[in-house]
């Protein structure tokens, strides 16, 4: 199943890279991400920014030019601090590690997780509407 969902993501990713020339990307997933990885056809990687333990930043090498460059985080399922998607939007800036506000039942709140939602969607260049449902450029 891995393999399957890693090379269709790493097919995706390829388009949407491609199309749209983003030149910093982070797969989420484990043995899913490296999967993608190498579906992009990216050869090598060098680690150019620390992210968090187990996941830095990177630069990829690959024939393909549009590819070759790109700089890039593989990051495990369980690897990363909450605030880890916008540290590698940030290009490997880590900020402090912070304690989340936590519910009465010790779980993330409901406004950090709609934080993280938002950093996902401007890392990935989504576009994103306000609460009127405006269109909100990243």
């Amino acid at each position: 199943m891995n393999e399957r969902l890693g090379a269709g993501l790493g097919r995706v990713l390829g388009a949407v890279i491609r199309q749209s020339g983003l030149r910093r990307v982070v797969i989420s997933g484990g043995d899913t991400s490296g999967r993608a990885a190498s579906m992009l056809g990216i050869d090598a990687l060098t680690a150019i920014a620390p992210l968090d333990p187990g996941s830095p930043l990177c630069r990829a090498h690959a024939p393909d030019g549009g590819l070759d460059g790109l700089e890039i985080a593989l990051k495990g399922g369980q690897v990363g601090r909450p605030d880890f998607f916008a540290a590698a939007k940030a290009g490997g800036v880590v900020s402090r590690p912070r304690a989340l506000p936590q519910s009465a039942g010790g779980h993330e709140s409901t406004i950090d997780r709609d934080h993280r939602a938002r950093d996902v969607l401007r890392l990935a260049g989504c576009e994103e509407r306000n609460e009127r449902g405006d269109l909100r450029r990243p």
